[in-house]
C-alpha cells in the first residue's frame, strides 16, 4: 500500500504478487485473498495495464463467497466499469455498473455507491443517451443527502460531471450555472489555491469559449 501510495505502482504490483503467493497457502490468510487482488487490480488500473486489472478484479470477485463486505464488492465493480468506459467497451461496462448497484441496498451512505451512479451517468453521457445520464447523476446527488461526512465534497463532484455534461450538450447555461454551483462547493471546503477549484475555473472557461453569448 505504501509504494502505491507514494506513486511507485511497479513496485507496488511487485509486492502485491509477493504477498498473493504467500497467503494462498495459509488457511486464515486465505480469506483475504480477495483484498490482495482488489489492491493489485487498482495498481494496474493506475498502471494503464487494464487487461491485468481486470484479470485481478475479476479475481477478487470470484473469491467473494459471502467473506467480502458489500461496500468491497460495489467497489470492485466500479473499478470494472471505469476501466470499460476507458476502453469503449460500454456493455460490458453497464453490466459491471447494473451488478454493483444490484449490491447496494445497504450501501446507502457510501461513498462507493455514489461512485456507481456517477459511473453510470457517465456511460449514458458517453453514448449520448443524456436524459439517462442526467436522471443518474439526480440519483448521485440525491444520495450525498444521505453521508454522515463528505456530502458537500460529493455534491461538489456531480455539480462539476452535470456542467462538463452540459457542455457536451451545448446547453451554456445549465453548464454554467452547474459549473458556479461546484466551484462555490469547492472554494468553501478547499480554498482558492487548490486543484479542484483551478480544474473547474477551467471548465467555467470552456464554456465560455463554446458560446460568447454569456
Amino acid at each position: 500500500v505504501t509504494f502505491s501510495t507514494l506513486g511507485r505502482d511497479d513496485q507496488a504490483a511487485e509486492y502485491y504478487l509477493k504477498a498473493i503467493s504467500i497467503v494462498k497457502y495459509g488457511k486464515a490468510a486465505a480469506n483475504k485473498l480477495y483484498y490482495y487482488y482488489g489492491n493489485l487490480g487498482v495498481t494496474y488500473r493506475q498502471m494503464g495495464e487494464y487487461e491485468l486489472a481486470i484479470e485481478y478484479f475479476q479475481k477478487a470477485l470470484a473469491e467473494d463467497a459471502g467473506k467480502m463486505p458489500q461496500d468491497n464488492n460495489l467497489w470492485l465493480y466500479s473499478n470494472l466499469s471505469a476501466i470499460y468506459i476507458i476502453r469503449k467497451d460500454y456493455n460490458s461496462a453497464k453490466e459491471a455498473l447494473i451488478k454493483a448497484l444490484a449490491v447496494s441496498e445497504n450501501s446507502r451512505r457510501s461513498p462507493v455507491l455514489l461512485k456507481a451512479y456517477k459511473n453510470l451517468a457517465e456511460l449514458y453521457k458517453e453514448t449520448g443517451d443524456f436524459d439517462s445520464a442526467r436522471y443518474y447523476y439526480n440519483k448521485a446527488f440525491g444520495i450525498t443527502t444521505e453521508f454522515r461526512h463528505g456530502a458537500q465534497a460529493g455534491r461538489a463532484e456531480v455539480y462539476m460531471e452535470m456542467g462538463e455534461m452540459f457542455i457536451k450538450m451545448n446547453d451554456i447555461g445549465l453548464a454554467l450555472e452547474h459549473l458556479n454551483k461546484s466551484l462555490s462547493i469547492c472554494r468553501e471546503l478547499y480554498g482558492e489555491r487548490n486543484h479542484y477549484t483551478a480544474f473547474i475555473l477551467n471548465k467555467i472557461g470552456e464554456a465560455y469559449l463554446i458560446n460568447t453569448d454569456y
